[in-house]
């Protein structure tokens, strides 16, 4: 059971809530021991912008507006009343507030009760808002939200930093943020959920494409935490899904376990109702005898929106946008993909015609837990051309009479191998092994009459190189396709081989090397597989690591191209 909600010491901040459609209100008091809540209002606002010592998040402004969809779509939430924030500057944030302010205490004026929503996902230390560059202090927060003549405030904080479901949403922990809130912010008719408690970080999750709390909270909302089965999901039952869901996605990864929180100060407001699934205008149902894990994800987006517990004997319902979506429905270790079209009404998740998948397919799409298949380490292999050029080592052996042999030319065949770790996903470090150029010079050799070419001296060179790269990736199209720029260099050796009539004389010799340079990657989705793939990459090298007595060197790099293939494990 998660813990029972505390109230909220003398002056705290604000969660979310949803009123019922008005049409829903008298039905919302009969079903509920609550006042018609009245119009209701709304803030929502995404930040994926980082502050000093920040990284930039990835799907803070997609939260913020899969938020917006469900209190419209599952609250009843009037789209004239809901204004959404991307990435604002601290001033349009604060101007967002004031508005709200004039036409709440319009509708005081006119003695009708509000609610007033604010829903803030992206970054956040103990002091405020971090808007990237700018930080919005939590005593003007407290001031506008506490100055609004609303009936009831609420708002909910998905608020810390960046990273996978692996990774900690930043640097300064999101409790900072919740604790100075939760203590900060409090009156009567106010309340707070946070996304992990004080001593805690948030997460985002790469799989889900969601902050781990606000996806789960939101699955609650379009009818997952209906436990009762009345149609209506109250603060309590938001809460208490948000909470058990956040706990088993997060319970296993690195970061470790985030337990969400929730302050309340609703003396006198009853229970809060804060979506009706059932007076969604488009409703996915599943069978009442299914007993199944469900991912539901949207098509052609690929976006997860729920991952339900359904247990067998409960009817149960989906709020959702109309359109197509893929279910993936897994029964120990059997999984199906079924598709379904939502329109206006009720649709039932199809039973028959639905196609067998892998489970591992259904891990890698829901909560990145442990059968989720991530490949870390990739091996490289390539072939290509080096496009050498002249120097004075080459010219030194012309003038000593070795003019270049009739199978040498300015193009020399290539081959690399690599071992490569993915550090994040804009991130892979190189370790690789690779040859460079070769040559053969020959020169002729006549007899003591000085008219017969009685023998042929030689001399051959191959280099090779060994070094580390640190890859930039610039994943794009769901990361088919992914640009990179590489540099780094290494330890570079070259052998010589000098024979004559009577011996072959072998030296080996060492230098620097330093690359850079710019390559594609081809990486498609092979079912639920996306560790094999295709690479071109151009390279500058600069490799002198062969020399003569005389202090010439020759640089065995040049411009290399190169074609290979990558497959992860």
């Amino acid at each position: 059971m998660p813990p029972t909600p505390r109230l909220l010491p003398p002056a705290s901040l604000a969660l979310l809530a949803l009123s019922p459609p008005a049409a829903a209100a008298e039905a919302a008091a009969a079903a509920v021991d609550a006042p018609s809540p009245g119009a209701t209002y709304a803030l929502v606002v995404g930040s994926n912008r980082p502050g000093p010592g920040q990284r930039a998040l990835r799907f803070a402004d997609q939260d913020a507006a899969a938020m917006a969809e469900v209190l419209t779509h599952a609250g009843g939430l009037d789209a004239a009343h809901l204004v959404t924030l991307a990435n604002p500057d601290a001033e349009a944030l604060l101007h967002a507030l004031d508005g709200f302010g004039e036409v709440l205490a319009a509708e005081a004026d006119a003695g009708r009760r509000t609610t007033f929503v604010f829903y803030y996902s992206g970054h956040a230390r103990a002091q405020g808002l971090d808007l990237g560059d700018e930080v919005v202090p939590l005593s003007d927060l407290r001031s506008r939200l506490e100055g609004l003549d609303a009936t009831v405030t609420l708002a909910v904080l998905d608020a810390c930093q960046s990273g996978a479901v692996t990774e900690a949403k930043g640097v300064a922990p999101a409790a900072d943020f919740s604790t100075s809130s939760v203590a900060g912010l409090s009156t009567e008719g106010f309340a707070v959920i946070a996304s992990s408690s004080d001593t805690e970080l948030s997460q985002e999750s790469e799989s889900l494409g969601a902050g781990v709390f606000s996806h789960h909270l939101q699955a609650g909302l379009r009818g997952a935490a209906d436990e009762d089965s009345d149609g209506a999901i109250t603060l309590d039952e938001a809460y208490a899904y948000a909470y058990h869901r956040t706990l088993v996605t997060t319970a296993a990864t690195q970061v470790g376990a985030q337990h969400v929180t929730l302050e309340t100060d609703l003396r006198g407001q009853g229970a809060l109702v804060l979506t009706r699934p059932q007076a969604a205008t488009a409703r996915l149902r599943l069978p009442t005898e299914l007993q199944a894990e469900v991912l539901v994800v949207r098509q052609p987006q690929e976006r997860v929106v729920a991952e339900i517990h359904k247990a067998a004997g409960r009817p149960f319902e989906l709020a959702l946008v109309p359109g197509e979506y893929e279910a993936l429905v897994r029964q120990g270790d059997k999984a199906e993909s079924c598709t379904v079209r939502l329109s206006t009404g009720v649709s039932e998740l199809p039973t028959v015609g639905c196609s067998r998948v892998k489970v591992e397919q259904v891990a890698t799409r829901g909560e990145g837990g442990p059968a989720a298949r991530v490949e870390t380490f990739f091996m490289e292999h390539s072939v290509g051309a080096n496009n050498t050029h002249d120097d004075p080592y080459q010219q030194r052996l012309v003038d000593f009479g070795f003019g270049e042999a009739e199978d040498a030319g300015d193009v020399d065949t290539v081959y690399t191998l690599g071992l490569a770790f993915g550090v994040t996903r804009h991130l892979t470090v190189v370790g690789g092994l690779g040859s460079l150029d070769n040559d053969r010079r020959a020169r002729e050799v006549y007899g003591v009459a000085g008219d017969q070419e009685d023998d042929e001296y030689t001399f051959r060179w191959s280099g090779w190189r060994s070094g580390v790269y640190g890859r930039l990736q610039l994943p794009l199209v769901q990361e088919w396709l992914v640009p990179y720029a590489q540099a780094g260099g290494g330890l570079g050796w070259g052998t010589t081989r000098f024979t004559t009539q009577e011996e072959t004389e072998v030296q080996k010799q060492f230098g620097p090397v330093v690359a850079g340079g710019l390559g594609l990657q081809f990486m498609p989705r092979f079912g639920d597989f996306r560790g094999f793939g295709l690479f071109w990459q151009s390279e500058l090298v600069y490799a002198p690591i062969i020399h003569n007595l005389l202090g010439d060197r020759h640089d065995s790099g040049g411009i290399v191209h190169q074609l290979g293939i990558r497959g992860g494990f």
